[in-house]
């Protein structure tokens, strides 16, 4: 594993990783790791990685990619675990989304600690209401949410604390989702202007790929 980030290396990069370990009430930890040819890697440390951070906020997981075909969707999840090999983070890392405390949809309190946050599902007022640690924000407004500028892990904790069935919980979370969707490819194109050399994963790479396992 490399510890400095070269132009020799950058090269040789076939796409990259920010690994960000999210914990309710604990320090994160993050770490930026690039998979370069050959099966090598390279690691970015804290320090560099809080200097990347002051340009741009890289949220959870953001993986470079060139396109979302299925070969290369199976190829990042290859990845993935690779990741979570090194890092320690572990397979079910979204599970500490979930949420403890969670009110009904008629707005019911059941159990709800003191800072909570509200989605609010329409025009009517209506929402959801969950614990600000496990989101990082007061409140996501559904109606007109691309107006908003939420970001990935944002979107991402309130998903996964959706845990109901019925029709309204369905919805809610078909709209996060879409919204999770557009503002991680928004946070990718914002990463890929600072390091354009980022975007240059070969094309040949799926042809070559689909050869080696037949």
């Amino acid at each position: 594993m490399y510890d400095s980030l070269s132009q020799k290396h950058l090269d040789e990069i076939e796409t990259a990783f920010v690994v960000h370990k999210l914990w309710n009430d604990e320090v994160s930890g993050e770490r930026l790791i690039y998979f370069l040819k050959g099966g090598r890697t390279m690691n970015i440390d804290q320090r560099q990685l809080l200097s990347l951070k002051q340009h741009l906020e890289l949220e959870y997981l953001v993986h470079i990619m060139h396109n979302r075909s299925v070969v290369h969707r199976r190829w990042i999840s290859i990845m993935k675990t690779r990741i979570r090999q090194i890092t320690g983070l572990p397979t079910g890392a979204m599970e500490h989304f979930k949420p403890k405390f969670i009110c009904d949809k008629d707005g019911k309190e059941k159990e709800m600690p003191h800072r909570s946050v509200k989605i609010q599902c329409d025009q009517l007022g209506r929402y959801f209401e969950y614990t600000e640690s496990q989101v990082g924000i007061k409140s996501i407004n559904l109606d007109d949410i691309d107006e908003y500028d939420y970001t990935p892990s944002q979107l991402k904790a309130a998903y996964w604390q959706i845990t109901g069935a019925d029709d309204e919980s369905v919805k809610v979370k078909r709209i996060l989702k879409k919204a999770l969707e557009k503002a991680e490819l928004k946070l990718l194109d914002k990463f890929l202007e600072k390091h354009p050399l980022l975007r240059q994963i070969p094309d040949s790479y799926e042809l070559d790929h689909q050869k080696s396992e037949e």
